[in-house]
């Protein structure tokens, strides 16, 4: 998609169009004149595909036989956009694996997936304290059964079992509000700490979200 410009003055003027290519601002702005040897030129305006933290930057001018190429360079968010949007990366990590699920043991040889979304932890939280009031010794608690042949999903489970039970939840959502805490932490101090933007930007870049986390409960295998 070329346009034919004539340069007048240091500015392009159109004299013929194939057809208009939109540039920043809506109109045609490509600064100085580059190329001060061609009067009559073919002008030919170019962008690259844009990676998820980038975003327009300046227009870089190349010449071949009298065609101008404009091209539309990407250039990288602030860091600040950066770290704000890998602290939303990280938040959704956190939540995979805590609410994703947890396999449980109550006695060392039938295994079990415990429900850890928020509504299963809390009326976890709420079972054990109406238990602790109760007095009630145990508890029939529906679980999903890693044996596909097993014909209980409801074990019961004795006090004992069932506070080992919320004991695990609890040490599973810990862990993961812990390495929340420290790539958040991490993050801000790329931000502030960095030389400069480009190295700020490398340093956001080459973090490792996925590391550091417990286990992602996987129903081929368990954890």
């Amino acid at each position: 998609m070329s346009q034919l410009c004539l340069w007048n003055n240091g500015a392009p003027k159109i004299v013929r169009q194939n057809q208009r290519v939109p540039v920043p601002g809506g109109k045609m702005d490509i600064g100085s004149r580059p190329y001060p040897e061609l009067d009559l030129y073919w002008y030919k305006e170019t962008t690259v595909a844009l990676g998820r933290f980038q975003t327009k930057g300046n227009l870089v001018y190349s010449k071949e036989g009298d065609t101008v190429t404009a091209t539309q360079e990407p250039s990288y968010k602030t860091p600040q956009q950066i770290g704000q949007a890998l602290k939303q990366d990280a938040k959704r990590l956190r939540d995979d694996i805590m609410d994703g699920g947890l396999k449980f043991t109550p006695d060392g040889e039938n295994y079990y997936v415990v429900q850890t979304d928020k509504d299963s932890r809390d009326n976890i939280g709420n079972e054990i304290t109406y238990m602790n009031d109760s007095g009630d010794p145990s508890i029939q608690w529906r679980m999903q059964s890693e044996d596909p042949a097993a014909d209980d999903p409801n074990p019961e489970l004795t006090m004992a079992e069932f506070k080992d039970m919320s004991l695990a939840v609890r040490a599973l959502v810990k862990a993961c509000y812990t390495r929340l805490a420290q790539i958040e932490g991490l993050i801000s101090l790329t931000v502030v700490g960095a030389k400069d933007d480009a190295a700020a930007v490398q340093a956001l870049l080459d973090i490792d979200l996925e590391a550091g986390w417990p286990e992602k409960y996987q129903a081929e295998g368990g954890r």
